[in-house]
């Protein structure tokens, strides 16, 4: 085997001609035809006994093309093997001739990203810290009594804001429209959640009122069964409540909150509760930013098709989730004005970001002879199938194999490290950047 015109760029494409002598190919042409022999038969031959050439005429360019087949494919992972390249994708192969007289091959590969260096103690990542205000501890007070406000039934006429109950019967083009049921349908106004131009026609009117209406459906109407339907409403008003706000008193709180005597007592446990949620944000903030500046020091070039398995990751999962409200990718994303396109091309910097912070944690790993243990493997395993009730082996497929977790808990102990071996730059903050 000889290898010509090797070439390899800085984004790591590989391409050269591979050439196998007459006596090198004719060897995969001859194991080529002992496989053809013994899967047909020819009377007159014992398998693997009919000469080379016969073996030609008779078989022709199948033989051939099995021959060619195997001949680069082995030479190719042995070439792979001695010179430690490993492919991002399948090989681009471009035979050039392939006969009794040898084969020449051209052969194009991106190879996988080497990063040679990365000096990782020196990224100074930026940790969010916030400390709970008095104005902080306002806000949630006040939103906690808003949304315990007391609820009164009342004669007066129905408001915005209001919870109503209704009956309703109805019809679209003379015939009843899908709908759950028609009995105590309970709702605010002003939620628009039930029938798109509804809660306007009630306010006005008190308990026992009936309603002849007539509603038109918007095109995107959340409820796909009527969406663009115009129906007929037949409607009785059973009953106005009115959400009445208390005002946050020691005798409010001791009677409601739960562990607290006095307004002082909630104030205090109010600012516990939200210094912890403050203090998780930041730390779920300052991971993300150790991955993107992890990221970000990667100057390696990244392979398209490194990129494109990771995007396709991101569109399996849209595709999951939205499954789970069993709609459709492409439903899920109309909902937040967005199309499968536009969401891809959003994701191709993330997925390039995720493919670079995987090689950064590999390269870490490596360099810190980061090891995981026979013990830490299992522990992977029996957690994953007793989560998910499966088989010990059941399990293990599903986390791909060994040297996917040994891969999976390398990476997250290279994180670990990082973050116990950088500084920090610390900044205070009255809102976190994505309250802005």
């Amino acid at each position: 085997m000889e290898i010509v015109n090797f070439k390899q760029d800085k984004r790591q494409f590989i391409q050269f001609e591979l050439v196998l002598s007459a006596p090198e190919f004719e060897e995969y042409l001859k194991k080529s035809s002992r496989m053809l022999q013994s899967a047909r038969p020819t009377k007159g031959y014992r398998p693997g006994k009919m000469p080379l050439n016969t073996a030609m005429k008779i078989y022709g360019n199948e033989l051939v093309n099995i021959a060619k087949d195997n001949a680069v494919s082995t030479s190719f992972n042995n070439l792979c093997i001695e010179r430690d390249f490993a492919p991002v994708s399948q090989p681009v192969i471009n035979i050039i001739r392939a006969d009794i007289n040898g084969l020449n091959a051209l052969i194009s590969f991106f190879d996988y990203p080497k990063i040679e260096k990365l000096d990782f103690r020196g990224l100074k990542p930026v940790k969010y810290e916030r400390t709970c205000s008095e104005a902080d501890i306002d806000k949630e007070i006040n939103q906690y009594m808003l949304n315990h406000r007391l609820v009164l039934e009342v004669p007066r006429e129905a408001r915005y804001d209001d919870i109503v109950d209704m009956d309703f019967s109805g019809t679209s083009g003379g015939k009843p429209f899908p709908f759950d049921h028609g009995k105590n349908n309970r709702f605010t106004l002003g939620s628009g959640l039930l029938f798109a131009g509804l809660d306007e026609k009630l306010v006005g009117h008190v308990a026992g009122d009936d309603l002849e209406l007539s509603l038109t459906m918007p095109e995107n109407f959340h409820r796909e069964e009527i969406a663009g339907l115009t129906i007929e409403l037949s409607v009785h008003l059973n009953g106005v409540w009115e959400r009445r706000l208390e005002e946050c008193t020691d005798e409010y709180v001791k009677k409601n909150i739960a562990g607290c005597e006095t307004v002082k007592d909630f104030r205090e446990a109010t600012r516990k509760k939200r210094q912890d949620k403050f203090n998780g944000k930041s730390k779920r903030l300052y991971s993300q930013a150790i991955s993107q500046t992890l990221a970000d020091a990667v100057d390696c070039y990244i392979p398209q098709p490194m990129i494109d398995v990771c995007l396709q990751r991101l569109m399996d999962n849209l595709e999951a989730s939205a499954a789970v409200e069993g709609i459709s990718s492409e439903e899920a994303l109309r909902r937040v004005g967005k199309t499968i396109e536009g969401y891809r091309s959003e994701c191709t910097p993330v997925a390039e970001s995720q493919v670079k912070l995987s090689l950064a944690l590999e390269y870490i790993a490596r360099t810190e002879n980061i090891l995981i243990s026979d013990d830490e493997i299992s522990s992977a395993v029996n957690s994953f199938a007793k989560v998910n009730n499966l088989t010990y082996p059941s399990a293990l497929e599903q986390l791909g194999g060994r040297e996917g977790i040994i891969e999976d808990l390398a990476s997250k102990k290279a994180l670990e490290f990082v973050k116990s071996n950088i500084t920090p730059n610390i900044v205070k903050v009255e809102k976190f950047p994505d309250e802005e």
